[in-house]
């Protein structure tokens, strides 16, 4: 586990990286599905040449 603080400063430097960036919990499987979507339309696309 990540504490707070550790976590805010994590989540702030992604930002940094992408604007998108967003925390996940490995716990929240509504939140691995959707990361599971957004990963397969990318391996869609990249099969695809788009």
């Amino acid at each position: 586990m990540v504490d707070e603080k550790q976590l805010k400063k994590i989540i702030t430097r992604a930002k940094k990286i992408n604007k998108n960036a967003a925390p996940i919990s490995i716990h929240n499987w509504d939140q691995i599905q959707k990361i599971k979507e957004i990963l397969n339309k990318m391996d869609e696309e990249k099969q695809s040449g788009n």
